[in-house]
């Protein structure tokens, strides 16, 4: 007995003992979970801190190389990050979406000891300029040198030899020699690899500008000695224009390359011909012309002081000239010398006048701290505020369609022709003085007194705004279910067909009369009538409902398979079914038609006693519904059968859904309801709570989440056979639609006020997608909820890109040069591209 009690006893000790392992161990596993968990918290936390910092700063208008660095980081980390938050995984893929979406620093030159630019008795001629090729930049200094510099940041060389200030730079027209003019009394002219040439001597006192002809063959130089001097390329003086009585800040020739204007401090401008002879001697100034330059064409445009100029037309017909003192005005002069006008209406001294590439405008900029937009004729088009300081220089874009201004806030700003603000460029640290785009238009150049050269990346978008063709509202947009291509739908009559990276591949217009469109009215939700268009699930075929009572058919390649007739009324809505085999298309002729994808007419399905807004089928595609003014919702077989007529909507019905596994209907209504059905035909829950009309209802993916958009500037989000989740607030005006990710872990929605929102599906707001001009009226993911598509009443298509890494590499991409070539990259920072 004693040894079985022992052995008992022994027994009951082990599994004490095991079970106490157990436990410790169980206890010992919930706070090693709690723990991580806990450290994940403080991970996510932080990782929501350093996005949210550096979108205020994106947000502040900064548009520094740290904080594209610095989105580029934080969303490595959330790719490494263990269970991220979906609202931090979009608001980091967002804050770099909006980094490489937009006009951004990529690099800056340094190296002068001195400013770039000087502030001094006499004026500044000092410059940055781009290779007529755009592969070159140079700039001049107080600290008597040249840099030359690759555009991707290289320094090919410091070009020493002038014992004074440098005050301006010019390439030849064929981009092989590089001309310098420095107060000290000499013009010196280079070759590209940093050579040499020639030193031209002659004048007594500073020279402040040197310009080669348009072919290429002779230079001209202006000096503090009132005199103009014409030279051989190969640095041969061919004569010296006198006749200024002070000194000349300025010469250029003419497009054709026939004459030379110069600039005085004697308040005049001399016309000479290229032998030397005085044509015109043009007076009226009350103060000294300071700068002249033509802005020929196909030859890059040769940079302005910080004062005022005079320049001639691209046509060589007219020139005009500002003057740098009291009288505030620009005047504009016909070659043959006769003044034009005087535009008035600058506050203060004009520093800077340039012609569009076209010559129809003249842009003119003041120390009043504005730019002014003038016509030929001299008429004001518009005055373009918002700098906090003098405006030093204006320049517009090669293709005329931008102005970009430098001031002395320390910011340029980027203007559209109509004198809508683009952007505002901030980085700089002092006044800038000069601002250029290079010859291909891709890039902007500004030069500073904090003793940088500052490059932008004009041509920034990724993927950006899909524009220029539709010419009104576009009310819909869809991916094909590959998600390679994107169609958009608008009321210009046209259905648009693009590739996802926003190519425009073909344009099919339909046709109908006034009395066409009038009668599509009767398809209207709440005052909006929506087109739209569907593609087949192969992807290879795509239909739009019109308003001349036809349904088009398509291929994806363009060619119009079938126009489908028979509809006695406008055709509100058309849907392919699943398997892409069949049609089905909704009419405010009461009816339903079902018709094969060749355009066959299978059926008329008719019983409705009113306009069919929206027609549906269900995923197996075996049964359809459709909605109708006439407050049902009616069920059918694809055959046509009428199986369950669903009442109850105490007024008009719009729209209708089948839940993913097509056991459930959902139905909206202008009477501020959503009923929720069984497919049967049962009645199970009325949503209410919306205080208006309700445009849109969409199932989740997972068929457990509702949402709906309603003009009460609401989206509530149910969850079924449940009571109401959340009401999302934020909108300010109506929500036409609604819809899930693929993954169903958050949704979008679009709205009047011109914004689409991202939302949680726990109700919180994620971020606010802002650009469009007009009313969004819809939103779309791609299938594989990269992208993001929104139509809007702007007559625009935006795609916006959700694809980190795709995102990461564009940002790398764009840095790139900075990376691998400025030495005041952090090893640190060429790690996080890769560049180390």
């Amino acid at each position: 007995m004693s040894q079985k009690y022992q052995k008992r006893q022994r027994q009951s000790i082990i599994g004490l003992i095991t079970a106490g392992f157990v436990a410790i161990s169980g206890v010992a596993a919930v706070a090693v979970w709690q723990w991580r968990e806990a450290l994940i918290g403080k991970n996510n936390a932080n990782l929501k801190a350093e996005i949210a910092g550096l979108k205020s700063r994106l947000v502040s208008g900064e548009k520094s190389l740290d904080v594209q660095l610095g989105a580029i980081e934080v969303n490595q980390k959330l790719q490494q990050a263990k269970k991220p938050t979906i609202d931090i995984l979009i608001q980091g893929v967002n804050l770099l979406r909006q980094n490489v979406n937009q006009i951004r620093e990529i690099n800056h030159l340094t190296g002068h000891h001195r400013p770039i630019y000087g502030i001094f008795y006499r004026p500044t001629l000092h410059k940055v300029t781009f290779s007529p090729d755009g592969k070159y930049l140079a700039m001049g200094s107080w600290d008597k040198t040249v840099k030359l510099w690759t555009l991707d940041g290289n320094l090919v060389k410091t070009l020493t030899g002038h014992q004074s200030f440098v005050y301006h730079l010019t390439f030849s027209p064929d981009g092989k020699y590089l001309a310098s003019a420095s107060a000290d009394k000499t013009v010196k002219l280079w070759t590209l690899d940093g050579n040499l040439v020639k030193t031209l001597t002659g004048h007594l006192s500073d020279v402040y500008h040197v310009i080669f002809s348009p072919d290429g063959k002779y230079l001209a130089s202006a000096s503090w000695d009132k005199t103009v001097k014409l030279w051989t390329r190969e640095g041969n003086l061919v004569k010296t224009l006198t006749g200024h009585l002070n000194d000349v800040y300025h010469v250029t020739f003419s497009p054709d390359g026939k004459y030379l204007a110069s600039a005085s401090r004697d308040k005049t401008v001399k016309l000479w011909t290229l032998d030397g002879n005085l044509v015109k001697t043009l007076t009226g100034h009350q103060s000294r012309v300071v700068h002249k330059t033509f802005s020929p064409p196909n030859v890059n445009v040769i940079f302005s002081p910080p004062n005022v100029n005079v320049i001639f037309s691209p046509d060589g017909k007219y020139l005009a000239s500002a003057n740098s003192a009291s009288d505030n005005t620009v005047k504009l002069w016909k070659l043959e010398g006769g003044l034009v006008d005087t535009l008035t209406g600058h506050q203060s001294s004009v520093h800077h006048v340039v012609f569009s590439p076209d010559g129809k405008y003249l842009a003119s900029a003041s120390r009043d701290k504005t730019v002014k937009l003038w016509t030929l004729d001299g008429n004001l088009v518009d005055t373009l505020t918002g700098h906090q300081d003098s405006v030093s220089h204006v320049a517009f874009s090669r293709d005329g369609k931008y102005l970009a201004s430098a001031s002395g806030d320390k910011t340029v700003k980027l203007w559209t022709l109509d004198g809508n603000l683009v952007d505002t460029l901030t980085g700089h640290q002092d006044s800038v003085y000069q601002v250029t785009f290079s010859p291909n238009g891709k890039y902007l150049a500004s030069a500073s007194r904090d003793e940088t050269i500052k490059l932008w990346m004009v041509d920034g978008n990724l993927v950006g705004t899909l524009t220029g063709h539709h010419q009104k509202n576009v009310s819909q947009v869809t991916f094909s279910p590959d998600g390679k291509y994107l169609a958009s739908a608008s009321s210009d009559k046209t259905v648009k067909l693009w590739t996802a990276e926003g190519k425009l591949i073909e344009m099919w217009t339909g046709e109908w009369t006034l009395g066409d469109k009038l009668s599509g009215n009767r398809c209207k939700l709440n005052r909006v009538t929506f087109k739209y268009v569907t593609f087949s699930s192969d992807g290879k075929y795509l239909a739009s409902n019109n308003y001349d009572k036809t349904v088009k058919l398509w291929t994806r390649e363009g060619k119009l398979v079938n126009t489908l007739t028979g509809h006695h009324d406008v055709v509100c809505h058309v849907t392919f079914s699943p398997d892409g085999k069949y049609l089905a298309s909704a009419s405010s002729d009461k009816t339903v038609k079902l018709w094969t994808r060749e355009g066959k007419l299978l059926e008329t399905l008719t019983g409705h006693q009113s306009f069919v807004h929206h027609v549906a089928f269900s995923p197996d595609g075996k049964y359809l519904a459709s909605a109708s003014s006439d407050k049902t919702v009616k069920l059918w077989t694809r055959e046509g059968k009428l199986l369950e007529t669903l009442t109850g909507h105490q007024s008009f019905v719009y729209h209708v859904a089948f839940s993913p596994d097509g056991k459930y209907l959902a139905s909206t209504s202008s009477d501020k309801t959503v009923k929720l059905w069984k497919r049967e035909g049962k009645l199970l829950e009325t949503l209410t709570n919306h205080q208006s009309f309700i445009y849109h209802v969409a199932f989740s993916p997972d068929g457990k989440y509702l949402a709906f958009a309603s003009s009460d500037n609401k989206v509530k989000l149910w969850k079924r056979k449940e009571k109401l989740v959340e009401t999302l607030t934020g909108h300010h005006y109506s929500v036409y639609h609604v819809t899930f990710s693929p993954d169903g872990k958050y949704l979008a929605s679009a709205s009047a006020d011109n914004t689409v929102k991202l939302w949680t599906l726990d109700g919180n707001l994620v971020d606010t997608l802002t650009g469009h001009e007009g009313l969004v009226y819809h939103v779309t993911f791609s299938p594989d909820g990269k992208y993001l598509a929104s139509a809007s009443a702007d007559n625009t298509v935006k795609l916006w890109n959700f694809n980190r890494e795709e995102l990461l590499k564009y940002a790398c991409n764009g840095l790139e040069d900075y990376l691998k070539n400025n030495p005041s990259a952090s090893n640190e920072d060429r790690k996080l591209c890769r560049m180390d």
